[in-house]
């Protein structure tokens, strides 16, 4: 390069005898023409000698080069100056390299130049924005040292964004940087690019005010302020503080009241007003916030290094830095709803429970709340804490009402309901719910009671009704009531019926019914409505079978057996009930009735109407005990073998329908007597001989065993149809001995036609014994004849009415098994 650069100044020399006086005047010299021949010329060597890798040394200049890059044989980047050993860029693109500087002088305007590759003559440049970006990019990018390939990479970045801007008024410079800049590598053009932009942005920016804050209200207490950019405090100056968390960027100060924030970022607030017990409905706030800016100006001037020694050198330069600049200013502002909205408590209620018991009193929870579009629940600061403001309602009870009420809008006045009583609730917690009783001990008839709730605005404590009427924080004008009737707010005291109930017989033979009369009483307030007509409510009866008396007692004992269970259904107490009730079909124990009202009886409307109970089981005048009648015999107290005998019952007390009397006739075994069968036929062995009762066999039989051994007839049933004197059919003896009568009475058991025995008498009694003989004629002519000489004759029993007869033909010697 410097062999070119010596052989290129000597032909300029050889060519331009008048060029230094032409070019001290600023334009070209009639050499001109010769010296654009070198001029283009040099620049081909120099790349040509690139190319082909000829170099020759680097002489030493005063400005040397420094961090940078070459392009096509050109540097790009910083020269080190000689002066005080600081960079400096060539502010001529295409003109010579330096050779010598003198100290740097403040410049706000660059020379005209000769361009080497073209001899085209670059006006001087004195365009006030591009020197302030030439200042900008210089002060900020161009001191670093050389060494790494970032540093040459921003020196040559800092080169071309000079070169750039100067270009910007002449387009042969911009096609020669543009030249440049397409041999540069990516990153030196993209950090270029973005210097000239930053300078633009840089030494067109100004101090503006930030925008003015603005303020939404949520409530009448609380707000969001939104702070724009710029701002470094903010402050509720009276009557407010900040609530929540501080968003990033801002700090709180321990009062509450002030802020720190970020100026370079927007910030949101929230806010509310501290009113005082006192304080009216509407607190106004004082807000204020502060800013301040600091900016730094770009003055169009530059540092530049003269050459010294030719004028022809490049002009190199460096930006004088910036100027920093200040300004303040606080916003403030008293704000307040616009349009602030009307406080409007409601109430809703539910009562504790919707079906009383006996002895509960009215307790309703009464919910206060805000209506759709009110104000928030006011309240005031104090001690450190908020405080709700204390609403008033008060409730009035209605009842007893015979049917649960439909809903409506407003209290019936045509009939206006009973009212019970009124009970007042003060809301000193604010928003929520409290129980609310009102007790009244005489209000206890059954029947449906129901609240109706109200708000008056002029009926409140001094907390809401603050200072003048308008200040007030519920509008005095301002009414609430609930519906009438509603389910929610109403309760039930349900029928408790008192059962009092009488059999009208409580003696019964088995088998025999009765009435069960009931009387129902439903308590004060009377028989309750469902559907609009008295409620239909079933009672029943449990009929359960007893052994002996019954002890009284709330229940059934566990494992009772039920007889019978009866269902009524009433809708008044007019009329007493009556159930029928029967005893059953057996000689002792009896029966009771239990009356209850059980809601699984009833129909949906009418199982909440009615208290579930019963009156006692086992009471004596719902007990019935079974009597058997009674029955004594006297039979005939003697007979003859082939002639009648018979008992006589006496009967005595009432007789179950479809009873009868049975006798059966047992024959005395003695030792060596023959034993006897069922119809008094001798039993005969395997051989044909009668059997014979043994001493052994007696003598292991009681006295009831022995009368029972040896049945011999049983006579046919006789109807009873009431108390009297029965007489049994005849029964025909074929045997002399002593004969037992035995006598019971038995009825038929309609539900399956069975016969239930009532009655059975004592074997072995005196007055129901007979003794038959034989006929002394008899033994006489059978001079004592066996039972076998007896089988061939013709003896015979009278049938019919009852009475057994055998044939001689039909008496056959029984044989024994």
């Amino acid at each position: 390069m410097h062999e070119q650069e010596q052989a290129r100044r000597i032909a300029e020399d050889l060519w331009r005898p008048d060029g230094a006086d032409a070019a001290a005047e600023g334009k070209p010299s009639r050499g001109h023409w010769r010296r654009l021949v070198l001029r283009i010329a040099a620049p081909l060597a120099a790349v040509i000698a690139v190319a082909t890798g000829i170099t020759g040394a680097s002489t030493a200049y005063a400005a040397a080069e420094g961090p940078g890059v070459r392009l096509g044989g050109v540097f790009v980047g910083a020269y080190v100056t000689s002066t005080n050993g600081s960079n400096a860029f060539c502010a001529e693109p295409d003109g010579d390299n330096p050779t010598a500087e003198v100290p740097a002088t403040r410049m706000t305007s660059l020379r005209g130049y000769l361009m080497q590759s073209t001899g085209h003559w670059v006006a001087p440049y004195a365009n006030e924005q591009g020197l302030r970006m030439m200042n900008y990019v210089t002060a900020t990018y161009g001191t670093l040292g050389a060494g790494d390939d970032w540093q040459n990479s921003q020196a040559a970045a800092v080169a071309l964004s000079i070169w750039t801007i100067r270009g910007w008024e002449d387009g042969v410079v911009a096609g020669w940087v543009e030249t440049i800049r397409g041999l540069a590598p990516v990153a030196v053009r993209s950090l270029a690019d973005r210097f000239v932009s930053e300078a633009a942005g840089a030494v067109t920016a100004r101090i503006v005010p930030p925008a003015e804050p603005s303020v939404t209200w949520s409530s009448e207490r609380e707000a969001v302020v939104t702070v724009p950019v710029g701002y470094e405090r903010f402050h509720a100056a009276s009557g407010g503080r900040l609530v929540g968390n501080a968003p990033a960027g801002v700090a709180f100060a321990n009062d509450g009241t002030t802020a720190t924030l970020d100026p370079a970022r927007a910030h949101t607030l929230s806010i509310e007003s501290l009113p005082t017990l006192s304080s009216p409905r509407i607190l106004p706030l004082e807000l204020r916030a502060e800013w301040s800016q600091q900016l730094t100006r770009w003055p169009a001037e530059l540092w530049g290094f003269q050459p010294g020694a030719d004028a022809s050198d490049q002009l190199l330069v460096v930006g004088g830095g910036g100027e920093v600049q200040s300004d303040a200013g606080v916003w403030t502002k008293t704000v307040a709803p616009s349009e602030p909205r009307a406080f409007e408590p409601i109430v809703t209620t539910q009562v504790a429970q919707a079906r009383l018991s006996p002895g509960d009193a009215y307790l309703d929870r009464v919910t206060f709340g805000i209506a759709p579009g009110s104000a928030a629940w006011p309240s005031y600061w104090a001690d450190g804490a908020w405080h709700p403001r204390a609403v008033r309602a008060t409730g009035t009870l209605y009842g007893p009402l015979a049917e649960r009420p439909e809903p409506a809008a407003q209290v019936p006045d045509d009939p206006a309901p009973p009212i019970v009583g009124t009970a007042v609730v003060e809301a000193e917690q604010g928003a929520g719910t409290y129980d609310v009783p009102l007790d009244v001990p005489e209000a206890r008839a059954a029947g449906f009671y129901t609240w109706v709730w109200e708000v008056d605005g002029e009926d409140q404590p001094d907390v809401i009704q603050t200072g003048t009427p308008e200040a007030w924080h519920v509008a005095g004008a301002y009414r609430f009531q609930d519906g009438f009737g509603l389910a929610e707010e109403t309760h039930l005291r349900p029928m408790e019926f008192t059962i009092t109930t009488a059999l009208r017989e409580t003696e019964l033979p088995p088998g025999e019914a009765t009435e069960d009369v009931i009387t129902v009483d439903p308590g004060p307030g009377g028989w309750l409505r469902a559907d609009g007509e008295p409620a239909p409510v079933t009672f029943r009866a449990t009929v359960t079978e007893v052994d002996g008396v019954p002890v009284r007692a709330p229940r059934a004992p566990d494992g009772a057996t039920v007889r019978a269970t009866e269902r009524v259904t009433v809708s008044s107490a007019d009329a007493p009930i009556t159930v029928p009730v029967d005893v059953p079909l057996r000689r002792n124990g009896g029966v009771t009735v239990q009356v209850c009202v059980l809601a699984e009886d009833q129909t949906e409307s009418v199982r909440e109407l009615v208290v579930e109970g019963c009156d006692d089981w086992g009471v004596p005048e719902e007990s019935a005990r079974i009597v058997l009648p009674r029955v004594m015999t006297v039979a005939q107290r003697s007979g003859l073998v082939g002639q009648t005998i018979h008992d006589v019952a006496s009967v005595r007390g009432r007789v179950p329908q479809q009873s009868s009397l049975g006798f059966t006739v047992y024959l005395q075994p003695e030792v060596g007597a023959v034993k006897m069968d069922a119809h008094w036929r001798p039993v005969l062995s395997r051989s044909g001989v009668p059997e014979r009762w043994t001493a052994t066999e007696l003598a292991h039989l009681d006295a009831r065993e022995k009368c029972l051994a040896q049945p011999v007839a049983r006579t046919a049933r006789v109807r009873i149809e009431g108390p009297g004197e029965v007489r049994s059919p005849d029964v025909v003896p074929r045997s002399a001995g002593t004969v037992r009568w035995v006598e019971d009475l038995a009825v038929e058991d309609p539900r399956d036609r069975s016969s239930v025995e009532l009655h059975r008498g004592v074997c072995g009694a005196a007055q129901e014994t007979t003794e038959v003989r034989r006929a002394e004629s008899e033994l006489a002519s059978t001079g004592g004849a066996t039972w076998g000489a007896l089988a061939g004759s013709a003896a015979l029993l009278l049938s019919g009415a009852g009475l057994v007869a055998l044939a001689s033909r039909a008496v056959r010697p029984r044989r024994s098994a």
